[in-house]
């Protein structure tokens, strides 16, 4: 015999927000949320300008965000959204994966990410953990994005000179050959791939060029 009432009933249910810019996808997540008796949709959006709105109308506590809007990144939706709510969860939900992307969502201050082909046997469980406070990235995971952060920096440091003599030492020159390629002085060579050799974290030209290539620099 039960007493009639259903899980979650007499709690504060999570208030979610969808900001996708696909309707279908929108109303599919919605259709999956509704079933659940302590999650309630406050609203969707599929633009930054209409997500500021929702959030001023409805004050959700978690904020379900694609990676590409109609009128700029779901990134920048984020960091606004943080920025006028402190208390709100972000929950990036997207096809888009991999670790830059996933360092964009942390970076942006989200709580965690959902890849779309397992929006339907994970969603539901990650909103409820970031409503009641967790970071679904994992310790290991941080480590390993900040990681990714310096070496995203080190390749952002890297000057147009230098990708010029790291593609030609791709081609196979010499370092007298792209100093003739080039018009610059030999040792002025040995400068740029001392430096390049230093922001790739590598020992030797070699080293350099196959870091270049795991971080797609070169092909």
């Amino acid at each position: 015999m039960t007493n009639g009432s259903s899980p979650g009933a007499g709690k504060r249910r999570v208030r979610v927000l969808i900001v996708e810019n696909h309707l279908l996808v929108s109303e599919a997540l919605s259709a999956m949320l509704a079933d659940q008796p302590d999650i309630h949709v406050v609203g969707t959006a599929s633009s930054r300008a209409e997500a500021m709105a929702r959030l001023n109308a409805f004050s959700p506590d978690v904020a379900l965000i694609d990676f590409h809007l109609a009128d700029g990144t779901g990134v920048a939706v984020a960091e606004t959204l943080r920025t006028l709510s402190q208390n709100i969860r972000i929950l990036f939900v997207s096809r888009s994966d991999g670790e830059a992307v996933r360092l964009q969502a942390l970076e942006a201050g989200a709580s965690g990410f959902v890849h779309k082909s397992r929006a339907a046997t994970e969603l539901v469980s990650a909103i409820r953990a970031v409503a009641k406070g967790y970071v679904l990235f994992t310790p290991e995971e941080v480590a390993s994005l900040l990681s990714l952060r310096r070496e995203l920096t080190a390749l952002e440091a890297l000057t147009d000179r230098e990708m010029e003599v790291l593609r030609l030492l791709r081609d196979g020159r010499s370092s007298h050959d792209i100093a003739q390629d080039l018009g610059i002085a030999y040792a002025t060579v040995r400068v740029y791939i001392r430096a390049i050799e230093h922001k790739l974290g590598a020992h030797d030209k070699l080293g350099a060029l196959a870091r270049a290539r795991e971080l797609g620099l070169v092909d």
